[in-house]
């Protein structure tokens, strides 16, 4: 985290002399323009690149007064709690990976003080360092948490478990003063019932919506569009979207979210001039994916010789 005048917080990672943000600081006020302005003035004390990750309407305005560009590289899934249901057929399929769980003998419970063990901690532990020891490709850093017992306090989190014990869990992050959450980690071990994530998000999701939770974001999805990519540089993402998936799978990621019937808000990075983009294209890679960046070689499209 960076503290910048006024109070203002950002949360960036520097590489190579850029700076990427994940989101537009965060300050007390209501003017995104001027926190966005003092990360901008620190950037140029260090000699740094600002570069802005996931920038909202706001910021991308505010950007634009301050000389920024903005390109839209993915979309982010959100699903508003008020009345959320898996009743009709937006939901179906949730609905029934849920119900075949559930007649699998899954259960859902809210993990708090009153349910937490120290032997369910050693249970999601282990579940967690399986996940990732299973992994195809390198875990995405920078965005993502990290599991650990002691940072469960500060989050949502749910379980899911048989009579055996626990087979899955996921946590969630709240935002917007407890009025929204962000889904973090997912965690499935090896041998659970099919439709259990869906199962889990189903039912956390109805959990939060009673508890006054207003939102829930399911996350981003880099590279996917649901607009027409217009330019090239749109169109460039799109290719990787359709040709990634060593790398990330964004294309089965957008489609398990696209199950919940979220609606879809624009990611947008923001950026100085398009001088600056072959360096930040790297530098958020390397954010991204500190361990499988060599990944990305092979499957950037190359001319064909004529």
């Amino acid at each position: 985290l960076l503290e910048l005048p006024g109070g203002a917080l950002v949360g960036l990672r520097v590489w190579a002399g850029v700076a990427v943000a994940v989101g537009p600081p965060i300050s007390a006020g209501d003017d995104p323009a001027a926190s966005l302005e003092a990360f901008v003035n620190r950037c140029e004390t260090y000699g740094w690149v600002p570069t802005v990750l996931d920038a909202d309407a706001a910021s991308v305005r505010a950007g634009a007064d301050l000389g920024f560009s903005a390109l839209k590289i993915g979309e982010e899934a959100v699903v508003d709690l008020e009345g959320f249901s898996l009743i009709g057929r937006a939901r179906a399929n949730v609905r029934h990976s849920a119900t075949r769980a559930e007649r699998d003998g899954v259960a859902v419970l809210r993990y708090d003080t009153a349910s937490r063990t120290e032997a369910l901690d050693r249970q999601l532990g282990a579940i967690s360092d399986a996940w990732l020891a299973t992994k195809h490709g390198p875990e995405l850093g920078f965005t993502l948490g990290r599991f650990h017992p002691d940072g469960l306090d500060d989050q949502e989190v749910f379980v899911a478990a048989t009579p055996e014990g626990a087979v899955a869990f996921l946590t969630w992050l709240p935002y917007a003063g407890g009025r929204a959450a962000v889904l973090d980690l997912m965690r499935r071990g090896e041998g659970a019932p099919p439709g259990v994530m869906d199962l889990l998000i189903a039912r956390s999701l109805d959990d939060l919506g009673r508890r006054g939770y207003r939102q829930a974001s399911l996350g981003g999805v880099p590279l996917a569009s649901t607009t027409e990519r217009v330019t090239g540089l749109e169109q460039a993402l799109g290719w990787m979207y359709e040709h990634g998936e060593s790398v990330y799978e964004a294309k089965g990621l957008f489609a398990f979210k696209r199950k919940f019937d979220p609606r879809w808000e624009p990611i947008h990075l923001l950026y100085p001039t398009a001088s600056d983009l072959p360096r930040i294209a790297v530098a958020v890679g390397r954010a991204f994916l500190p361990r499988g960046f060599g990944a990305l070689q092979g499957w950037v499209p190359r001319r064909r010789p004529r």
